[in-house]
């Protein structure tokens, strides 16, 4: 059973997490070299890791904030006026890999979304699943399918902190 946790919860330790991202109405966003994209209103979960200096903390705060550098290709899309984060699903983990095998899951459970968003750096098709049930269905899914992993998610739910 996934755990709930608010924004100081999040230990600054390695681990994989997935963002669900409200459109709040079809828009079209260009995402860096991958092109222009139209985003239709609904739910979207974007798989992530953040093995580096800061870990999850560092990498989820900056993901929530609006005003950031262009990085990522996530960045385009949580930067955007008629986007925000609704829901934050993450777990501590060092496995290297990881991001790939819950993508995995989620292309079998969820719609995949635009080919080599957020997944360049791996074979994968994306990182980025058009949710086909409500929220809470969707984030459900995606925890349990991070538990079958042996992985122990926990549940942030935002409220426009931002």
């Amino acid at each position: 059973m996934p755990e709930y946790s608010t924004i100081d919860d999040i230990p600054a330790e390695k681990g994989v997490y997935v963002l669900v991202i409200k459109v709040v109405e079809d828009t079209s966003i260009n995402v860096g070299k991958l092109g222009s994209f139209v985003f239709g209103k609904g739910y979207y979960a974007y798989v992530g890791s953040a093995m580096g200096p800061g870990g999850l903390k560092a990498r989820i705060k900056r993901h929530i904030s609006k005003v950031k550098k262009l990085r990522w290709h996530i960045d385009y899309l949580t930067s955007n006026n008629y986007t925000e984060i609704t829901a934050i699903i993450y777990s501590t983990t060092s496995v290297n890999g990881m991001e790939s095998r819950i993508a995995k899951i989620l292309e079998e459970k969820l719609a995949p979304s635009i080919k080599g968003f957020g997944s360049t750096d791996t074979n994968d098709y994306t990182h980025l699943f058009k949710c086909i049930s409500d929220l809470n269905k969707c984030v459900l899914l995606i925890a349990n399918s991070m538990e079958s992993l042996g992985l122990k998610p926990t549940i942030l739910l935002l409220r426009h902190i931002y």
